[in-house]
């Protein structure tokens, strides 16, 4: 069974309470590259490496942590976004990492070296979710932007712009062969695009709220 409980709180305390949350933030502020306690704050994402022997994180912290699964311990940070970090897709080889900020970013990573590689920008407010192809060549990004986004991992470059979607977009995904592209959006929709030139397939409604994820069944 789950309780709730509501509780009244004399404004008084409601700002002593305010300040607490205040200094607790600019005390910790964002992680340092340095730091191998973990996350400062949620972890957002989660991806798991081919192998399963590495995770990588991302956090509300503004890092993402390498993760050596065997032993429990932290491996490497990697620090770049200026904001937090709300998901992280390990590419198919195994040694790139790439993740969607607040800050309207992209970011590919060498996770062997935890080296920046390329930043991409293009998006207007935060990214919400990325994803990336079965053979590691094309990536996604969904923004609060009410946009989805196509770039090219090798060429590091943007190629498509999707638009339809009427609030933000939280989720997205590649199809099983990689021709179409899934969306998801607070809007309460489901739509399909062509990959090959970005023409919206179809739009599929169900929820009475946002669709905040969707999995695509191998």
């Amino acid at each position: 069974m789950i309780s709730m409980g509501v509780w009244r709180i004399p404004n008084s305390q409601l700002l002593s309470w305010a300040a607490i949350v205040f200094i607790a933030l600019a005390v910790h502020g964002p992680a340092r590259a340095n730091d191998t306690n973990g996350h400062g704050g949620a972890v957002m994402s989660v991806a798991i490496a081919p192998g399963g022997d590495r995770a990588v994180t991302a956090g509300f912290d503004y890092s993402l942590i390498i993760w050596n699964i065997a032993d429990r311990s932290v491996t490497r940070r990697m620090i770049g976004h200026d904001a937090p970090v709300n998901s992280v897709v390990i590419l198919p080889n195994g040694a790139e990492a790439l993740s969607g900020s607040d800050d309207g970013t992209l970011i590919l990573w060498d996770i062997a070296r935890g080296r920046l590689l390329h930043r991409f920008q293009g998006h207007v407010g935060k990214v919400a979710a990325v994803a990336v192809s079965s053979d590691g060549r094309f990536a996604l990004s969904g923004g609060w932007d009410r946009t989805v986004r196509l770039w090219d991992l090798r060429n590091r470059r943007q190629l498509l712009v999707l638009k339809g979607h009427q609030s933000n977009v939280n989720t997205v995904a590649f199809s099983t062969t990689g021709d179409e592209i899934i969306s998801g959006s607070y809007d309460g929709t489901l739509r399909t695009w062509r990959r090959r030139d970005g023409v919206q397939q179809s739009v599929m409604a169900g929820h009475g709220f946002g669709v905040n994820w969707v999995a695509v069944a191998s």
